[in-house]
């Protein structure tokens, strides 16, 4: 399974209910589309880099809390829940999990299962063993 197997045009209706993180989300899985179509690490440094748009440190926020859940926003603009478990972080580095991929499974071609190694391969991102 790759990044391409998900439909990436447009990320609205996910279990994620947040159309920021659902965005932020989908240009994570484009960046990794473009990066030989695998799933693998990515710093925010490349995540800045590969966006088209005027990249804000909220969205860093949001990458932050898909590691460990949480707000964001304020009582003002409203406060959005972003769940945790999305990412596993080693250094500067951030690694998709399995819960990231089943958030997005509304998004997934038909026909496309979680192969066993990709979910060995994240899986191993979870456990923090091997993040290259």
């Amino acid at each position: 399974m790759k990044p391409s197997d998900y439909n990436l045009h447009d990320f609205c209706g996910s279990k994620m209910r947040s159309s920021e993180a659902e965005e932020i989300a989908r240009n994570i899985m484009l960046l990794l589309k473009a990066a030989n179509d695998e799933f693998k690490t990515f710093t925010w440094k490349q995540y800045k880099k590969f966006c088209t748009h005027n990249v804000t440190e909220n969205e860093l926020k949001v990458i932050e809390l898909f590691e460990f859940g949480g707000f964001y926003g304020t009582a003002r603009e409203g406060k959005t829940y972003v769940p945790g478990g999305m990412l596993v972080r080693q250094g500067n580095k951030f690694a998709v999990t399995n819960r990231f991929l089943q958030y997005l499974d509304v998004f997934r071609k038909d026909g496309v299962e979680l192969d066993p190694a990709t979910r060995s391969k994240v899986e191993a991102w979870m456990s923090k063993e091997a993040v290259t």
